[in-house]
This record gives C-alpha cells, structure tokens and sequence, in this order.
C-alpha cells in the first residue's frame, strides 16, 4: 500500500513467513517506514515502508457489518470515515468472499419472502 493510504491504529493484514496475519499500525517513522504490533502476538515490527501491508482490515470490518446489515435490511448507518482510493488495495479476495456472501444472504432472504408469500 501506499504511504498515504496508511492510518495509523487501524490494523492490516501482513504475510509473516508465507502465513497472513493482522497487524497494528502503531507509529510512522521518520524515515518513511512503519512500526507495527502482530494482534496475535504482541510482537513489535519495523517496516521499512507500507509496501508489505496488504489490506486495511479496520475498513474491511467496518463494512462487512455495514454489508451485513443492508442484507439483513437494515439502515447500516453513518459510517465514522470515508472510504479513499486506495484503502482496500491487496482485499481483492476478501472482498470477493464478501460479495459473494452478501448475494448468498441476499438471495435467502428474498427466497424467504417469496415463499412466505
């Protein structure tokens, strides 16, 4: 991703030894890089740029509840920041899982409906 897509305390997903795991974006640093605490672990990360973070889950969280809820037929709400370009950089296959699961309950629901009616 790139440096100005990348908000500090909203969490990542990073590929640590060929596995992905999320990331906290903790400070910048001076020299352009990032430091960054695994979720899972703790552990603390220093990255020389954003080039290795692949998608900002805090985003991606937000609007699977924000999908969720229009399936559901809900108001799913103002939504607490706007989306830029470029902020689901590298979410191409989470997003994908997402709209497909969107259609899935989608579809059940009018299902429903029309067999209720």
């Amino acid at each position: 991703m790139k440096a100005i897509n990348i908000h500090i305390g909203d969490v990542y997903e990073i590929r640590i030894s060929g596995r992905p795991a999320r990331v906290r974006v903790m400070s910048a640093r001076p020299d352009g890089g990032f430091v960054v605490a695994n979720e899972r672990t703790g552990r603390v990360l220093v990255l020389r740029s954003g080039r290795r973070l692949r998608c900002n889950l805090t985003l991606f969280d937000a609007a699977v509840a924000r999908y969720a809820d229009l399936a559901a037929g809900n108001d799913p709400g103002e939504s607490t920041r706007t989306v830029q370009a470029g902020d689901f950089d590298g979410c191409e296959a989470e997003l994908e899982r997402l709209r497909l699961a969107t259609l899935r309950t989608v579809n059940a629901r009018l299902l429903a409906e029309r067999e209720a009616q």
